[in-house]
């Protein structure tokens, strides 16, 4: 047989940095893959809670993933 490997999707551009430092409090992030995605999950953690709910928009390359809840400040958020 012949194995074939294929590349990762991988996030080319986000509207808010890595490691960023946030003084305003984001109700949404653009995301833009390098490759078209047609689904994915998101999860938006806190460093010591529970997942905020993250709904997204968008097709191709290019999404918008949305909360409702208004972060807190001087919070530690990883975005999955």
């Amino acid at each position: 047989g012949t194995l074939a490997t294929i590349e990762p999707v991988r996030i080319k551009t986000m509207s808010i940095a890595q490691n960023a430092t946030v003084y305003e409090k984001p109700q949404s992030i653009a995301v833009e893959f390098d490759k078209p995605v047609r689904s994915f999950t998101a999860t938006l953690t806190p460093e010591d809670g529970d997942a905020v709910t993250v709904t997204q928009a968008g097709d191709g390359t290019r999404y918008e993933l949305r909360w409702e809840v208004e972060l807190e400040r001087e919070v530690r958020y990883t975005l999955k």
